[in-house]
């Protein structure tokens, strides 16, 4: 496990959080974690937003060569953001994490912000995603940082023990995020879609609120009169001067175009098609609000309910042909999840096949290994393959709170629609502890 340097911003509790850390993430070096007093954090947090605010009034002598203010935020890999910060004297304004996590992924170097503590539950039963509304990049409790299968790719064990297919890979996600902000700054003018590939049977498959994140203009087919826009020609830039996630869209106007009226850079912004202004520091800005809209997107939208990107194991629970003559006993299965190299537990020659040529080609965009769903499922000779399939299999689930397969009628288990799912496409649980479940209405299959 990579060394991380880690800030810890909690006014109430931050030893806590560091033993939190050091217990699930062990191999973090003492000398990595920071957690400043809460004298210090609130001098880090003035700065921080008075420096944003001279530099939005068109003061760039704040601003680095990186496109960052100056600020005690900067040059970390994760901070942690405790929700409850109102303790803090930083002129009267009650903070939260969610009130600083845009603007930190905006204005600072630190790549990846999590939230902590902003709510009661442990699992996303409906997005799958976690908290799905949250301006960080993930939100958890304190507690789930001990759990060692938060920082790296969870393994199916013989034990059940909750760790949430969902959870990112601490570890690796700043690496991958700082990886993402650098493909895209000399492409922020580049349709969205097109970046990524999406082949033609992928483009119909998303969903309405999938388009209508990336762009509130854009459309999968022309029913608007001519006025919107083709999801096809969705840009970075585009989602970027539409989106309201991460900063305030006027906020956004402001940053691009400093100094005018409010009406004015709004209307300017509202007609903005032409490329991102040229100053590379705002487009670090740019390109580091979008990458982290843009992976939430993914997560959520389009991996989430696995209709167009789809993972190994929920693969093979669609298509149980492709572990070929395997797949008698739950070892077979859990084999998928824990390979990290094709053909990731199945068949060689049926991966090979059916499979690898719909991989997902933008590895530094996913956790796991992914495939284009609608592309597998239209091929006709895995559909025969799949009919005449006699091989007799263990009915089994894959478990998304303890990232392992399990026979579907073992204790515990429980089938559940996620808000893009459909009765007839669950998904399982096995709630091996005391954790917290919501919404519960999304059991009611």
């Amino acid at each position: 496990m990579a060394a991380l340097r880690v800030l810890v911003c909690d006014d109430q509790e931050p030893d806590a959080v560091e033993d939190a850390i050091r217990e699930g993430g062990p191999d973090l070096h003492e000398n990595r974690i920071e957690a400043p007093n809460r004298t210090d954090l609130e001098g880090i947090i003035r700065e921080f937003f008075g420096n944003v605010t001279t530099f939005l009034r068109g003061d760039e002598s704040v601003l680095s060569e990186e496109g960052s203010v100056k600020s005690g935020f900067d040059d970390f890999d994760i901070i942690f953001l405790d929700n409850n910060l109102s303790s803090l004297e930083v002129g009267g304004v009650r903070l939260t994490a969610e009130f600083i996590a845009g603007y930190i992924r905006a204005f600072s170097r630190t790549p990846y912000v999590v939230s902590l503590n902003r709510n009661v539950f442990d699992f996303d039963l409906r997005f799958l995603v976690g908290d799905f509304e949250t301006k960080a990049d993930l939100s958890l409790k304190t507690e789930h940082l001990k759990n060692v299968a938060l920082w790296k790719h969870p393994e199916a064990g013989t034990e059940a023990i909750f760790r949430p297919w969902y959870w990112p890979n601490l570890s690796n996600a700043p690496g991958r995020r700082r990886s993402q902000v650098e493909s895209l700054l000399t492409r922020l003018n580049e349709p969205i879609l097109s970046y990524f590939a999406f082949p033609g049977r992928a483009k119909i498959s998303l969903s309405r609120h999938a388009t209508a994140y990336l762009s509130p203009q854009a459309s999968i087919e022309d029913l608007t009169g001519g006025e919107g826009t083709p999801i096809e020609d969705v840009t970075f830039w585009h989602h970027f001067r539409t989106s309201n996630r991460t900063l305030l869209r006027d906020e956004r106007a402001e940053l691009c175009f400093p100094g005018l009226a409010p009406v004015e850079r709004a209307a300017r912004m509202l007609d903005a098609n032409e490329p991102v202004p040229g100053d590379e520091r705002l487009r670090a800005i740019v390109s580091r609000v979008v990458a982290g809209e843009i992976e939430f997107w993914l997560r959520r939208d389009v991996i989430g309910p696995q209709d167009v990107l789809i993972d190994a194991p929920h693969l093979a629970m669609r298509l149980p042909v492709l572990l070929g003559s395997a797949g008698g006993i739950i070892d077979d299965w859990n084999k998928i999840v824990n390979s990290r190299t094709p053909p990731h537990g199945m068949d060689a020659d049926l991966f090979d096949r059916f499979v690898r040529p719909w991989t997902f080609e933008a590895p530094i965009w996913v956790n796991t290994p992914t495939f284009w769903w609608p592309e597998i499922e239209a091929a006709g000779d895995l559909q025969i393959l799949a009919g005449e399939d006699e091989v007799e299999r263990v009915r089994c689930a894959f478990a998304e709170d303890t990232s392992r397969f399990v026979p579907r009628d073992a204790e515990g288990v429980a089938g559940f629609v996620s808000e893009a799912g459909q009765p007839w496409n669950p998904r399982f649980v096995e709630r091996p502890g005391q954790e917290v479940y919501a919404p519960l209405s999304q059991f009611a299959l």
